[in-house]
């Protein structure tokens, strides 16, 4: 049981100096400009911080095949390592889009099986919430050039946001193409709160963090600027509609 809790104590501990630590070494680079010392800061950081993540997580499997009776625990902090890791990612991206050095991986693939299965993933924090969570991919299958992992980003980015500031109703995703087929639309709409217009235009910047505490929820404002980085470098655009109540 004490095994445990330091475990869980160790999670919440990384994820917090992360943050902190990652938001002090990027106010500090900008000041001094220097852009490109701050990508290397950071991917040390993150590089740093991933090794322990994965002792930590090689430990929680450990435990689970000694005591599987604590099923909920293990869970629980197999989804804050994840997290953390994903937060670890998007510190690491958002350092390589500053310094020119975010590029596409392309392969080939199921453009559309892997959006709907991308987004499928996000359904047990649909659930969660109780909010009605629906996909719709037209059409349903479309083979294409695709980074995979710059697209799951994207995903995961704008439906867990959607999530996040949407107390009831539900959260729906709609991908189609153009009519040549060269073109993918990606809409994610929800029934939140919506965002007034005078925060409108920081919605994409950088430690933006939005009203993320009226909502009881957590946020590090990387997460829209990242997304917003990554439309680019696929040559797209990302805007927003929203209407306050």
């Amino acid at each position: 049981m004490n095994l445990r809790i330091i475990l869980i104590l160790a999670i919440l501990a990384i994820i917090v100096l992360a943050i902190l630590f990652g938001r002090h070494i990027y106010k500090r680079s900008i000041r001094v400009r220097q852009r490109l010392q701050m990508g290397q800061i950071f991917t040390n950081i993150t590089h740093e911080l991933l090794t322990p993540l994965t002792v930590i997580s090689a430990s929680v499997d450990q435990l689970r095949e000694d005591a599987p009776q604590h099923e909920k625990e293990y869970d629980l902090m197999q989804l804050n390592i994840q997290r953390m890791v994903r937060l670890l990612q998007q510190i690491l991206e958002t350092s390589k889009s500053q310094a020119g050095e975010l590029k596409l991986v392309v392969a080939q693939g199921d453009v559309m099986q892997y959006i709907y299965n991308t987004a499928l993933c996000l359904k047990p924090l649909m659930d969660k919430k109780h909010l009605k969570f629906s996909i719709e991919c037209n059409p349903q299958s479309m083979m294409g050039w695709i980074d995979t992992d710059k697209l799951d980003k994207i995903i995961y980015n704008l439906l867990s946001n959607a999530a996040k500031y949407t107390e009831k109703g539900e959260v729906s995703l709609q991908v189609w193409t153009s009519r040549n087929y060269d073109y993918i639309y990606i809409k994610v709409r929800d029934t939140g709160c919506g965002i007034p217009k005078e925060k409108m235009r920081n919605l994409f910047q950088r430690f933006y963090d939005g009203e993320y505490r009226q909502h009881k929820t957590i946020g590090t404002g990387l997460g829209l600027a990242l997304t917003r980085d990554l439309v680019r470098l696929h040559n797209g655009t990302i805007s927003c509609e929203s209407v306050e109540g």
